[in-house]
């Protein structure tokens, strides 16, 4: 005969006498039979189950909250058949969780599977698909069935938080499924207790098992002879409330400040891949940037050295990726700072998109891009990026912009093409503003908008965004817009002009003429801006 023990801690007496009544009254299959153990909590819902595992012998323990009732009786026979479908099954609940959110509460996650009678006889389902099993990263604990004989983690959980979840990472661990199952019928009949969870046991939680469950994310910073900022860069990284991170930083100082600094925190943490290389120039150092790699990383935040995450970016960003699959960049509000790090007012760059967190159609933001000739989107640093749309090549929309590959909008572009983007109306990054950063130096400047003309060309040419006459006229006239204080800026500075700058004065000037020409109705589209030859 195989033994199968329903365990349980009492709540309330009356209804724990009703759950008894209702395992009472279940068919047993032949060759089975039902064992009963009541355990107490007093130390913890771990400790509870613990103590109630260790003396029993059966093939199959279900853990069923004191308060809950099973109203299947049919119960042992599903839960059986379940089993033998599949011998990867190790646990099986009524609800759970597809996906844990970054705060590890499974309670609070987007794709809740599963069906509950409430005591008031309402019933929830929450099964989009209404497939009966559905494979989950997690079930609630007031109804667990167990093939197994992993051990609780009573050594690291006390409270009514975590355990459940817990437990079913345990065994993933060992390569089992954790599974809901989502019959014709409700299986229990339960009123769902969401108690608090202590920040103690978020942090043990979070720090126990996050490399399970949540995705690697790379935070890949180039840095160069400034290595005040560069700490506080890093700092803030190192700080982020998401655990599962790989930071890699490439440095190309020719002094060994930033070297000397770091090395504090390349003892203290294992997360950190520094590579010095002092006698590399810039675009050595950017290639390295652009061109790093983690293969088991599935998202990737490029940082600028001199600005700040806030300590819950990344952790934010991924739950908007975890809940929404059609999702290929998050960005954010992001604040200004000055050289010190006080809180500056917004300029026209800056300035939030949407009164609250949005989620935009990819092609309608891109398009909204190209028009607006503004990258509303943001800086390296403020975006979070999945990689598998990316297809290896982290820079740049065409392959072919050649210098004029600025390092933010076209990769964006080129992300939206494949999925949506999340724009977080909560600041969670810091872009500062100081006197030795590259947005005041006017040969970037004006490499900048010829790579925007570049793009709109692009764009046109290939059916990608732009496909209205209106948005190419719209494009065009923002573009002009935005260009001609350039190029009087160049003009203004001709004799001091190098031959580069010269070079995109000369391509400025054709481009106003060309997107002038079609604008008053005497030109095309056709024309090209020619930056294929343009590599350094």
């Amino acid at each position: 005969m195989k033994q199968i023990s329903f365990i349980s801690v009492k709540r309330d007496e009356c209804k724990y006498e009703r759950l008894i009544d209702s395992i009472k009254r279940l068919r047993v299959p032949e060759g089975y039979y039902i064992n009963f153990i009541e355990t107490t909590a007093e130390n913890g819902m771990a400790a509870a189950y613990e103590e109630a595992r260790n003396v029993s012998n059966a093939e199959m323990n279900i853990y069923i909250d004191g308060n809950a009732e099973i109203i299947e009786e049919k119960l042992v026979d599903k839960l059986i058949d379940i089993y033998s479908s599949d011998d990867k099954i190790a646990i099986i609940g009524v609800t759970g969780a597809k996906y844990i959110p970054t705060s590890g509460l499974a309670n609070e996650s987007g794709k809740i599977y599963g069906q509950l009678k409430a005591e008031s006889g309402s019933i929830l389902t929450e099964n989009p698909n209404r497939t009966f099993l559905n494979e989950v990263i997690s079930v609630e604990g007031f109804f667990m069935a167990i093939k197994g004989n992993l051990a609780w983690r009573s050594d690291i959980f006390t409270g009514e938080s975590f355990y459940d979840t817990a437990e079913c990472i345990e065994y993933k661990r060992e390569g089992y499924k954790t599974v809901v199952a989502v019959d014709d019928n409700p299986w229990i009949k339960y009123d769902r207790v969401c108690g608090a969870a202590t920040y103690e046991e978020q942090k043990i939680f979070l720090d126990e098992y996050s490399k399970d469950i949540y995705p690697l994310v790379s935070v890949v910073i180039p840095t160069f002879q400034r290595p005040e900022y560069f700490e506080e860069a890093l700092k803030s990284v190192i700080n982020q409330t998401y655990r599962n991170l790989d930071i890699y930083i490439t440095d190309n100082s020719h002094d060994d400040r930033t070297c000397k600094l770091i090395q504090k925190y390349l003892r203290a943490d294992s997360r950190i891949k520094y590579e010095f290389y002092p006698e590399d120039e810039k675009e050595k150092n950017i290639s390295r940037y652009y061109n790093y790699d983690n293969p088991k990383a599935e998202y990737v935040n490029y940082m600028m050295d001199d600005d700040l995450f806030k300590p819950e970016k990344i952790a934010k960003m991924i739950d908007y990726f975890l809940k929404y699959e059609d999702v290929s960049l998050v960005t954010s509000y992001r604040e200004l700072i000055d050289n010190k790090g006080n809180r500056l007012p917004d300029a026209s760059f800056s300035k939030p998109v949407a009164e609250e967190t949005t989620v935009y159609d990819g092609i309608a933001a891109g398009n909204y891009l190209l028009k607006s000739s503004r990258n509303f989107i943001g800086e390296p640093t403020t975006v979070l990026v999945k990689k598998s749309i990316l297809n290896g090549r982290y820079k740049g929309w065409s392959g072919k912009e050649g210098r004029y590959n600025i390092s933010d909008y076209p990769l964006w572009l080129r992300a939206m093409q494949y999925g949506n983007l999340v724009y977080i109306r909560e600041p969670l990054s810091c872009f500062r503003i100081h006197a030795g950063q590259s947005i005041n130096n006017r040969g970037l400047l004006a490499s900048g908008r010829i790579s925007f003309a570049y793009e709109i060309q692009y764009a046109i040419n290939n059916s990608k965004y732009l496909e209205k006459e209106s948005d190419i006229r719209l494009a065009y006239m923002n573009w002009i817009l935005s260009a001609v204080p350039i190029l009087e800026l160049l003009e203004s500075k001709v004799e001091t002009l190098a031959a580069k700058e010269k070079t995109d004065m000369k391509k400025i000037r054709d481009i106003l003429f060309d997107m002038s020409k079609y604008i008053s109705g005497n030109g095309t589209t056709d024309f090209e801006v020619d930056v294929v030859s343009e590599y350094y």
